[in-house]
């Protein structure tokens, strides 16, 4: 794709069909990836900040994903306008890219997830705060743990505080992980897959002795 109409991909990017916005998004993504250019990543990215604003969600969280990947820090603010989005996934994929754009400075808006009214958010930014900022995550999330009563966003926090040697909540994980729901149940036993509790092995599913001497510091 040398020859990318740029003009082209502008002007279906803000046209009525709402499949063909969702279109032309892919395609300036898959263009520019074929042949990057200061000028493409400019079109690209001008392009990608018209999907921010679509009024179709799946064009939105396309959006939001892939200036990620392909935006600079300036398009932060535009990301940010999507904290609030009325879609899930839209603002899971901001505040992921407003990571991958930030980094340790996404901070505020991890925050903003974690207080969000859905728990899968409120779960997914406990997760993402430990990824972004390690053990200055842990007072943050275990401020939100103490007040949460959902228990798909418990499996997440608990995960974080456990695997950093809690044993409260690896206890508070395998009570979950008894959870005759599937969505709460599932993520708690992936947690402590991870974390190395084996729920058949010693009695009660208790880590075995030496356990959290393995975890701290982690």
């Amino acid at each position: 794709m040398a020859n990318v109409d740029w003009e082209d991909l502008t002007r279906r990017a803000l046209g009525r069909d709402s499949q063909d916005r969702e279109a032309a998004i892919q395609e300036a993504v898959h263009a520019y990836e074929a042949a990057p250019s200061r000028t493409g990543r400019t079109r690209l990215r001008a392009i990608l900040r018209i999907g921010l604003a679509d009024r179709d969600a799946l064009a939105r969280t396309l959006a939001t994903e892939e200036i990620g990947n392909f935006g600079l820090a300036a398009d932060a603010l535009a990301l940010r306008d999507r904290l609030d989005d009325a879609e899930l996934m839209v603002r899971l994929s901001a505040v992921s890219s407003l990571g991958q754009l930030l980094g340790r400075r996404a901070r505020r808006d991890l925050l903003v997830l974690l207080a969000d009214e859905d728990p899968f958010a409120r779960r997914y930014a406990a997760v993402a705060l430990h990824d972004a900022l390690g053990a200055e995550a842990l007072p943050l999330v275990q401020k939100a743990y103490a007040v949460e009563d959902d228990e798909l966003a418990l499996s997440g926090m608990a995960y974080v505080l456990a695997a950093n040697g809690d044993a409260a909540a690896i206890a508070q994980l395998i009570e979950l992980a008894d959870s005759p729901y599937p969505r709460v149940a599932s993520p708690a036993r992936s947690a402590l897959e991870r974390i190395g509790v084996d729920l058949d092995g010693p009695p009660h599913g208790l880590p075995a002795p030496g356990f959290l001497d393995g975890l701290v510091g982690m």
